[in-house]
């Protein structure tokens, strides 16, 4: 078996093959080390020769594209004056020939034609969908033409070796999601919605065709195909608050699902550390470790910024039952009757986090030194969950008193809000200090300093000296940080020499 060449670029092959040849002539290396040095890497002309195929089939694919759309309006021009026989002979002799042209091509090693050929009948396969429903007259659920589009195209990809039609599946599914979700969401699912109209329409076959491509992308080695699943599945899971009409509980599901996204890496390391799982290939699982941090950290730190305006807590404590017309907003984000349902999400988030918390602080040590990295992500999960709670108990007990007033709940929770932020801040500035790490500790400096410009916005016209007083306190902890820094580069340099 021929081993895996690591990548590099043109520029430092170059430096390492001058480097090497002058490590020969001062007798550090030998030619036979020299050469061995250089064929563990893998030559500058295959990549670029990759990088030109990619720019090729992503050239042809866009002509195919522009080409289907050609076909359709061409047909179209003169549709009505065309028999309905026809028609049908015209869409499927135009689908079956891209296809067995694409089979010509790869009977012929022609692997870059017969990809772009097949994309072709992926596109002309849709194009009948839908011209075939024009010429019947078919008034459905029309996202079903988008999914059977997606079905019929996935299960092509799967009996082939290529990508270019992952990516098309992807595209289709994004906007089977955002159709069914944005439009449908109050109808239960095409196969229950007679049986079950009080489930929503949650898109449920996604997560199935995650899955898949999933297996298919790791089987063979795609790890792009496999990054363009799981980022459709990430855009399905942010877009459930609006299927279950929670939007206004939006920014703690947002939280929750950051904090799992961003803790699924770190714990995974201890059952890969544990040999549970020595097939998996690290470059594979780095790559989805960072894209499921990133993505996570950005749900946590966005879900954070609306918990600490008045406006959002208006919204939220101010609602009143008979008075829904005045408080538009408060109506849909706690509506009457999905009161159980906030308290069953509520009571499955928080069981998630404590077993979760109870079992790294009662586990060996990785867990424990997950726990004391990451507690402070942990605790502003967990106390952004019980806000909530407090928020439901306070609806149930006081919201039926439209005379109670409930301004010291309200001012204290933002403040428990603002906290929060400077706190997740600070854990991505240490985080990026212990770890040296520049892009955790840019993130955390750049939170920081978007709180204080969120706090100057509010409160510039009503206080200015307050204003001022939240900047001072933001330089104050960056020199603190810096000080800490230095200190701890020195005790570090110190604990080496002895």
């Amino acid at each position: 078996m021929e081993p895996v060449r690591r990548p590099i670029n043109t520029r430092r092959f170059s430096w390492l093959t001058e480097e090497s040849r002058k490590w020969v002539n001062d007798s550090f290396l030998t030619e036979e080390m020299r050469s061995r040095i250089l064929e563990s890497y893998e030559r500058p002309e295959v990549r670029q020769k990759q990088s030109q195929q990619y720019g090729v089939m992503a050239l042809l694919s866009l002509a195919m594209f522009l080409l289907g759309l050609a076909v359709l309006l061409a047909v179209g021009f003169n549709w009505k004056w065309i028999s309905p026989e026809v028609k049908l002979v015209i869409l499927f002799s135009s689908t079956t020939g891209a296809y067995f042209a694409a089979y010509l091509f790869h009977k012929f090693s022609q692997e870059i034609f017969s990809e772009v050929m097949f994309f072709l009948g992926g596109i002309l396969y849709g194009i009948c969908i839908w011209q075939i429903a024009q010429i019947y007259n078919v008034v459905t659920h029309y996202p079903d033409g988008v999914w059977l589009w997606a079905a019929g195209v996935f299960l092509v990809a799967l009996t082939l070796k290529t990508q270019i039609l992952h990516f098309l599946v992807v595209a289709l599914l994004y906007i089977w999601v955002t159709m069914e979700i944005m439009d449908f969401h109050h109808m239960g699912p095409s196969f229950l919605r007679n049986m079950c109209p009080w489930i929503p329409n949650i898109a449920v076959s996604l997560p199935v065709f995650v899955l898949i491509g999933e297996w298919w992308g790791r089987r063979r080695g795609f790890l792009t195909v496999r990054l363009f699943y799981v980022m459709a599945f990430f855009y399905w899971l942010f877009l459930q608050p609006m299927v279950w009409e929670t939007e206004g509980c939006g920014p703690f599901y947002f939280i929750f699902l950051g904090f799992m996204l961003f803790m699924i890496p770190e714990l995974s390391s201890v059952f890969h550390a544990s040999g549970s799982d020595r097939s998996t290939d690290s470059k594979g699982v780095g790559v989805f470790s960072g894209f499921s941090q990133t993505v996570g950290t950005l749900c946590m730190a966005g879900g954070l910024i609306p918990l600490s305006f008045h406006e959002y807590w208006d919204s939220v404590l101010w609602r009143k039952p008979h008075l829904f017309a005045d408080y538009s907003y408060a109506a849909s984000a706690f509506p009457l009757e999905n009161e159980v349902l906030h308290v069953i999400c509520l009571v499955c988030m928080l069981g998630i986090l404590g077993c979760l918390g109870a079992w790294m602080l009662s586990g060996n040590a990785a867990t424990k030194k997950i726990l004391k990295q990451n507690w402070p992500v942990l605790l502003v999960s967990v106390l952004c969950m019980l806000t909530w709670s407090l928020v439901i108990v306070s609806r149930v007990i006081y919201g039926m008193n439209s005379g109670i007033s409930l301004e010291d709940l309200q001012m204290g929770v933002i403040w428990l809000m603002k906290g929060m932020m400077v706190l997740f801040a600070l854990n991505f500035i240490f985080r990026g200090v212990y770890l040296e790490h520049f892009g955790v500790l840019a993130f955390g400096v750049c939170y920081l300093i978007l709180w204080a410009i969120l706090r100057f916005a509010v409160l510039f016209m009503s206080s200015m000296l307050y204003a001022a007083g939240i900047f001072a306190f933001c330089a104050l902890l960056l020199i603190g940080v810096c000080y800490f820094w230095k200190y701890r580069k020195i005790y570090d340099s110190e604990n080496e020499l002895a």
